[in-house]
């Protein structure tokens, strides 16, 4: 009897074997061969085939058999539709694990490189960030040096600038005098150009002033030879200066970590005691008694516009901020309200009272020694040009001196000891100074030879610890803003300097003579062993410091590198979410495959 076909029979994904039937109605057996064979051709079938629903998967499908295959019953077929199945999955199983593995090691290869590539750039973003802050150092460095220059250029050539401009020594002594003046009156001004544009704005609008400035004594040169029009150049200049003073610690403090802020500073204040240097050599080159027409001052003060121009230009191309933070007190910008309550705890601060007193008296007395160097040294038979030499020296010495002890606090950080072993070795320099003067008996030779030598000893300790000064006010008021503190720090000093100079004017007199000068010296020996004296009295409490020594040890090197850990920690963590999404992914993809698999869709 015939057996006709199911439903299901037809609608399966496989096709179902059958058997034929022989002329008479009786079935045709086979031997065991012809069974070896068909069972041989399903296993090849098995491992190619796939079903037309699903093309992705690999699934079971034999061919279809001759047909002199007998018939198989129901329960024969159904058996061998779950051993089938059992394969099937099986089969599934072992090619989603194939391509679970395979996939993951893809992702983890690639994830290895792009954390490697990330790791890269972030180093190679903080190598170039430890680059730009020297470069931005730099070009303050110049800005400041510019400054200086114009500050001190007419000191050493006093004869002619009287000559020319038809002045007097009072006058001339003015003209540096008027640095000091301006900038206690406009202190406050500085501060909150500071607030509202940070050091950035601070300095660009300072580098402007500084070459509009220069540009004008061209001016004065040559068409308005006179005291007044070259005064007004002299506050152009001095306003500039309410810009620069105040930011070597808050330069140092955005930019450099705190194993390199003292040395920032250092070199900040430095660069400023080098243009001074460079003001006492240049202008007795250019300007001299045989040649000091309007076209020698024109080629002086047109030097002096194309570097300033040059700076600025320079100064506009700077980043704001570092990538970085460089270290856990790095400074912050402040807002306008945090002015008066900060100039309120600075006057009240014991500590920075003194500080501030201290440092006036003695930078203030040996900077005014200084300004009047040619006038003390020409009734000792010193000329402008040695005079001239011997003031270079005094800068650079200050300078080098500047960078070497800046080397030194950063690692050791004990700011009153150092401040007052150089406060006692100018004071101690200068009473050399004094005895020279007061007690020679040698020839011109002799007494340029001394002079040269411990003047510019003492231009080494006495350069060397306002830097020193400034970074020590900002650890005593710690954690108000390093530009206030610097501020008026600077500007409490500042305030004796026009005293000192009216005082040393009336005293050296338009012709000095030796007893007016010695006069003048005992008096600032005096004043210079004062402020050493009060330096004592100073209650030693480094704020700053105290809070980065609680930072763990592995961190102490720089905070830069701090962060420079944190952002790898984080990729590192962003790239393993990114790892165990994919693998979930994966997983849920077999599931699903699996799922799909055991049974075909209709």
């Amino acid at each position: 009897m015939r057996r006709s076909h199911s439903r299901d029979d037809t609608d399966s994904c496989v096709s179902l074997p059958h058997r034929s039937h022989g002329a008479a109605g009786h079935s045709v057996d086979h031997d065991d061969d012809a069974d070896d064979t068909r069972h041989k051709r399903q296993h090849e079938a098995s491992k190619t085939s796939v079903c037309p629903t699903s093309p992705e998967l690999p699934l079971f499908e034999p061919d279809a058999i001759d047909c002199d295959v007998a018939p198989l019953s129901h329960d024969e077929r159904r058996d061998r539709l779950r051993g089938e199945g059992r394969g099937r999955e099986e089969s599934i199983t072992t090619s989603s694990h194939h391509q679970h593995h395979h996939s993951l090691g893809d992702s983890i290869h690639d994830v290895s490189e792009k954390l490697h590539e990330s790791l890269h750039h972030v180093k190679e973003a903080a190598a170039h960030h430890h680059k730009t802050r020297w470069v931005v150092l730099a070009v303050y460095c110049a800005l400041s040096a510019s400054n200086g220059f114009q500050w001190i250029n007419y000191a050493p050539i006093i004869d002619e600038v009287k000559e020319y401009f038809k002045m007097n020594s009072l006058q001339v002594n003015f003209l540096a005098t008027i640095y000091t003046v301006v900038y206690p009156a406009l202190i406050v001004i500085g501060c909150v150009t500071f607030q509202r544009l940070g050091w950035y704005g601070g300095m660009i609008l300072g580098g402007i002033l500084n070459a509009v400035g220069a540009a004008l004594k061209i001016v004065a040169a040559v068409w308005a030879p006179n005291f007044v029009f070259l005064a007004f150049t002299q506050c152009v200049n001095a306003l500039s200066e309410v810009f620069f003073l105040s930011l070597p610690p808050l330069i140092a403090s955005v930019w450099f970590g705190s194993h390199q802020r003292t040395l920032a500073t250092s070199i900040g204040v430095m660069s400023n005691s080098l243009g001074t240097a460079f003001g006492f050599l240049v202008p007795p080159l250019l300007v001299t008694k045989a040649h000091h027409g309007a076209s020698e001052f024109a080629t002086l003060f047109g030097a002096q516009a194309v570097f300033a121009v040059l700076v600025v230009i320079a100064s506009v191309l700077l980043p704001q901020k570092p990538y970085h933070n460089p270290s856990l007190t790095a400074s912050k910008d402040t807002t306008l309200r945090d002015l008066l309550p900060s100039l309120r705890y600075l006057i009240t601060h014991p500590g920075f009272v003194i500080l501030a007193f201290a440092s006036g008296l003695s930078n203030d007395s040996l900077g005014t020694f200084a300004s009047f160097l040619a006038q003390l040294l020409q009734p000792f038979g010193v000329d402008e040009l040695q005079s001239g030499w011997i003031g270079f020296a005094m800068t650079i010495s200050g300078s080098i001196a500047s960078t070497l002890v800046g080397v030194y606090i950063d690692r050791h950080r004990n700011y009153k000891a150092t401040i007052m072993a150089f406060s006692l070795g100018a004071v101690s320099c200068f009473s050399i100074i004094t005895m020279v003067l007061l007690y020679n008996t040698g020839g011109k030779n002799d007494i340029f030879g001394l002079c040269f030598f411990f003047i510019a000893l003492m231009g080494g300790f006495l350069s060397a610890q306002i830097p020193l000064q400034l970074e020590y006010a900002v650890e005593l008021t710690y954690p108000k803003p390093e530009a206030i503190t610097t501020a008026f720090l600077l500007c409490l000093s500042g305030i004796l300097t026009p005293l000192l100079t009216l005082g040393g004017t009336d005293i050296i007199g338009n012709n000095p003579t030796k007893a007016n000068v010695i006069n003048f010296m005992i008096g600032c020996l005096a004043l210079s062993g004062t402020a050493a004296t009060m330096q004592l009295f100073i209650r030693d409490h480094c704020h700053r410091v105290d809070i980065e020594k609680a930072v763990p040890a592995e961190r102490h090197a720089s905070y830069l590198e701090a962060e420079e850990d944190r952002q790898q920690k984080f990729q590192r963590e962003k790239e393993v979410r990114h790892i165990r999404k994919r693998e979930i992914a994966v997983a849920c993809r077999g599931i699903c495959h699996s799922v799909r698999g055991s049974r075909c869709p209709r």
